[in-house]
């Protein structure tokens, strides 16, 4: 009776894994980078605008799959809830082009201590030259850019933070990045070759 019930136990477990063989494995999104605006609300209510970059297949392929993940918080009023939207590489031809002007943004230098401010600096969120401390106070929006990246004298891989306030390189790009993906928002995520995002 026991080898008979093992015989059948073992039996299950084969069918079950022809079963799983033959399914087809559900799509994985990986995480690549990121973008967001910061609007601080000192008129008009404050807002983060969130935008998570991820793809499907390998991101060195052609046919890899694309997705901008976006939530939008505003944190006070009737909408203070987050608000989700995607857009997809297959539907959005413009997303693709966008991501690869992430290549041609001006470098950044670091600035350090003791070093005097260069002459016709604005202010990006990290530092205010002393000329401009006394400016009428508005709403600002700060701008930040997070993607993998790698050193270009020594190769080493690396990864990029870049932040800057209003008219910066940073804040062009997501800008126009903004206009460019602005037709192809969806409230609902995307369907992949095997699954959800």
């Amino acid at each position: 009776m026991t080898s008979r019930r093992t015989a059948g136990w073992l039996f299950g477990l084969c069918l079950l894994g022809v079963g799983l063989q033959g399914a087809a494995a559900p799509a994985v999104l990986w995480p690549w980078g990121s973008f967001r605006t910061t609007a601080s609300g000192f008129v008009s209510p404050s807002h983060d605008d969130q935008v998570d970059i991820k793809y499907a297949g390998s991101r060195l392929s052609a046919g890899a799959i694309w997705l901008l993940v976006r939530t939008t918080t505003v944190h006070s009023g009737p909408s203070a809830r987050p608000r989700h939207q995607w857009a997809d590489s297959r539907t959005c031809p413009a997303l693709i082009p966008a991501l690869a002007k992430l290549a041609d943004l001006e470098p950044v230098t670091i600035q350090p201590p003791g070093l005097p401010w260069p002459k016709g600096a604005t202010w990006t969120g990290g530092y205010m030259p002393p000329d401009q401390r006394n400016q009428q106070i508005s709403d600002t929006d700060d701008y930040e850019i997070s993607a993998p990246g790698r050193y270009q004298m020594s190769r080493f891989e690396g990864h990029v933070v870049l932040k800057g306030g209003g008219g910066s390189p940073v804040a062009q790009w997501v800008e126009e990045t903004m206009k460019a993906v602005e037709s192809c928002w969806s409230p609902k995520p995307p369907i992949l070759p095997s699954g959800r995002p």
